[in-house]
């Protein structure tokens, strides 16, 4: 039996930190989970080497553009082309409270539209603010 190890994952998301939710055929970006997913099933050893060979599909996260207003946050939702934006918004909240309350905070702003996205919001977002 293989227990899940955890030990690559930083490394593999701050590779991936660059790297914005689509790939170049135009499909999402599902790397962060498909790392976490190779750790809980007790593979670590094969994360890097899944990254190394999906490395070409990835596309750099775009510029931050205009800043998302964190008391006009709605208005940014659903906008693809706003993914550098949300997480530079998140990644201030984080410098500026505790993980845990900006994690409360958010997951109560987006919570309602999760299954809408099949979760995929949630995850995205959380990407950034894991880094």
């Amino acid at each position: 039996m293989q227990y899940a190890s955890y030990d690559p994952l930083d490394g593999a998301l701050e590779r991936l930190s660059g790297c914005g939710p689509g790939l170049a055929n135009g499909n999402f970006n599902h790397a962060p989970m498909v790392a976490e997913a190779l750790c809980a099933m007790g593979r670590p050893d094969a994360v890097m080497p899944w990254l190394e060979r999906y490395g070409p599909r990835l596309v750099a996260r775009g510029p931050v553009g205009e800043k998302i207003d964190a008391s006009e946050w709605r208005a940014a939702l659903g906008q693809r082309d706003r993914f550098a934006a949300w997480g530079e918004l998140l990644a201030e909240e984080l410098r500026e409270a505790a993980w845990r309350e900006v994690l409360d905070r958010w997951v109560g702003h987006l919570a309602p539209g999760v299954s809408a996205a099949a979760t995929h919001g949630a995850i995205r977002v959380a990407m950034p603010c894991a880094l």
